[in-house]
């Protein structure tokens, strides 16, 4: 299969109504997309990324409207924050109806969804009459793609077509919101924070990751790998620490020692938590591609998006080599 790259709607319409994979740009990370309530097109989705098929997918719609014939009972402010943060990085889990196949779901009784806020996409989902199953485009565990180079590299040969819609603004996964019970739940960290739930709903928003149960998308312990080990230190062991030959280093502004001895990137010399995020996985790429043996890392601020960066951080470190 030779996989094309463009910005052909049409194209990508004709290839998801038969029933084939194709890789969608969205404001978070790049996704690969197959129609989410056509089971044998779902399974081709596990295929082509090597995921485990107990680890449930995010269901793609165009607008609230369209997404409102699966739902039954939801609370109150489910509506409330889909008016606030949708289209957008934010990811709802509600009780699933009996129309959306088991596989797309893990065999869970709830289901996710999001509306995603990306002017291509969104055009393309408007232009369907399925919401599209839609993890990242890439090979599991591995890190997500950011720009369509980084999805032709992993799955090249693999799905026929990458739908271009130019870089990723946000760089890092959509939070997931558990919408379930009469308090919401954060289940990952992601693109909308925790502060900002709680501005609108005027209430405590809890956390509890799922941790390695996959009972949310994204969810392993061990997830994001760059391909080389990744060591995650407090900001002040970083400084401090001495690398060995071939390390490199990642910061979020500081400037390490010995970096002139080492290939290292600040992800943001302004600590702009936003730019420190859409930088992430590309960066962790670039230290792979130049052939760095290790990458020693810091954790960022506990707050906002930098939660959700050391989320990934975490993850990736607790890759085993």
């Amino acid at each position: 299969m030779k996989t094309q790259i463009g910005n052909d709607i049409n194209r990508a319409i004709q290839l998801l109504n038969e029933g084939e994979l194709i890789s969608i740009p969205t404001e978070t990370v790049y996704g690969l997309a197959a129609n989410g309530l056509n089971s044998s097109a779902v399974a081709k989705i596990y295929e082509a990324k090597k995921r485990p098929s107990f680890n449930p997918l995010i269901l793609h719609f165009s607008s609230f409207e369209q997404v409102r014939p699966y739902l039954s009972l939801i609370p109150d402010y489910l509506e409330t924050l889909v008016q606030k943060f949708s289209p957008g990085p934010l990811t709802y889990i509600v009780k699933k109806p009996i129309s959306i196949p088991d596989i797309t779901t893990s065999g869970l009784d709830t289901f996710a969804f999001r509306i995603p806020n990306h002017p291509l996409t969104l055009e393309l989902l408007s232009a369907l009459n399925f919401p599209l199953a839609a993890p990242s485009a890439n090979i599991f565990g591995m890190t997500s793609p950011t720009n369509y180079t980084h999805v032709f590299d992993q799955l090249n040969g693999r799905i026929p077509y990458i739908l271009d819609g130019g870089a990723c603004v946000i760089g890092l996964e959509s939070t997931i919101l558990d919408c379930t019970s009469t308090r919401p739940i954060i289940r990952r960290f992601g693109g909308v924070s925790k502060e900002d739930i709680e501005e609108v709903l005027s209430m405590e928003v809890i956390v509890e990751s799922y941790g390695s149960k996959s009972l949310a998308p994204g969810m392993l312990a061990a997830h994001y790998s760059p391909g080389i080990p990744l060591e995650l230190l407090s900001e002040e062991e970083w400084i401090q620490f001495i690398p060995n030959e071939n390390c490199a280093l990642l910061s979020l502004s500081r400037i390490h020692p010995l970096q002139r001895n080492h290939s290292s990137i600040q992800l943001s010399k302004t600590r702009n938590m936003n730019e420190a995020a859409a930088k992430l996985f590309e960066s962790l790429r670039f230290f792979k591609s130049n052939n760095c043996e290790r990458i020693i890392a810091h954790t960022m601020p506990e707050r906002g998006i930098g939660l959700a960066i050391n989320d990934r951080l975490k993850r990736a470190s607790a890759t085993r080599f």
